[in-house]
C-alpha cells in the first residue's frame, strides 16, 4: 500500500535537511531554496499551472516587484516575456505568488505583503468570449492567493494572532515552513497545522483547493496590451 502521508512525509524531511544545508554552507542560498521550490511546484502541480520567478506586468506598463514563485497560466496567455535572463508575465495570467524567505518573522511577513501588494495593485482586464456559439461577458478577475515559504519558522503565536484584512491588497493567504508547520487563514484568523511532519502535505492539499476554486483565469482583453489597427 502506498501512504500519501508518508510520501509527503520522505519528501519534507529531504527538502528541509537540504534547505538547511544551503542555509549554512551556500553563498547563494536564497537562489537554490527558491529554486528547490520551485522544483516542487513545477513536479507536483497538475501540468495546467507553470512556476517561475518573474516580474508581473499590466497593460498600462506598470510593474510588480519581482517575485520569487508565481504560479500563473501559460496555456492562454500569449505574452509571456523573457528578456535578459527575467520573465514578465502579464497580470491576467496570475494565479498565485509566494514570497521564499530562510524563516518566518514578522519583518519578513511583513516584507512579504508589500510583495503581494506590488502584483495586487496591478490592473487586469477581462474578455469577451464565446461559448456554445454565443458571446459570453468575460468572467471578473479572480483573486490572486499570496504567501511565504520558509524553511524555518520561529514566530507562531504571534501569527495565529495577527489581524488581517482579506480585501486588501497585502492580505495572505496561506504559508508552509518545511521545519514548522503550515498556515493559512480560516474564516478569520489564522490557524496552523496540526502535525509539523504533515505540513508539506497539509499546505499542498489546502494549495491544490484554493486553485481549484479560482478555476481558470479570464480571458485577457489582448488588443489593450498592443493595438497596431
Amino acid at each position: 500500500m502506498v501512504s500519501l502521508n508518508k510520501l509527503f512525509n520522505d519528501l519534507q524531511k529531504e527538502m528541509s535537511i537540504k534547505m538547511n544545508k544551503d542555509c549554512h554552507h551556500s553563498p547563494s542560498k536564497g537562489d537554490i531554496t527558491e529554486e528547490q521550490w520551485r522544483e516542487f511546484f513545477c513536479k507536483y502541480l497538475p501540468k495546467r499551472y507553470s512556476c517561475d520567478k518573474a516580474f508581473i506586468i499590466d497593460h498600462k506598463g506598470n510593474i510588480s516587484d519581482q517575485i520569487d514563485i508565481v504560479i500563473y497560466d501559460e496555456h492562454f496567455s500569449p505574452f509571456i516575456f523573457n528578456q535578459n535572463s527575467m520573465k514578465y508575465i502579464p497580470a491576467e495570467s496570475v494565479y498565485a505568488i509566494f514570497e521564499v524567505k530562510p524563516k518566518l518573522s514578522k519583518e519578513n511577513f511583513k516584507y512579504a505583503q508589500q510583495k503581494a501588494k506590488s502584483v495586487r495593485k496591478l490592473l487586469r482586464t477581462t474578455a469577451t468570449v464565446i461559448s456554445n456559439g454565443e458571446p459570453k461577458i468575460g468572467r471578473k478577475p479572480t483573486h490572486i492567493i499570496a504567501g511565504m515559504l520558509t524553511t524555518k519558522q520561529a514566530w507562531e503565536k504571534t501569527l495565529i494572532s495577527q489581524k488581517a484584512d482579506i480585501n486588501s491588497f497585502e492580505f495572505l493567504d496561506i504559508g508552509c515552513c518545511v521545519a514548522g508547520k503550515s498556515w493559512v487563514w480560516n474564516q478569520d484568523k489564522y490557524v496552523l497545522s496540526k502535525k509539523q511532519k504533515d505540513s508539506l502535505l497539509t499546505f499542498f492539499m489546502k494549495l491544490l483547493e484554493m486553485l481549484q476554486q479560482q478555476g481558470t483565469v479570464p480571458a485577457m482583453e489582448i488588443n489593450k496590451y498592443f493595438n497596431g489597427f
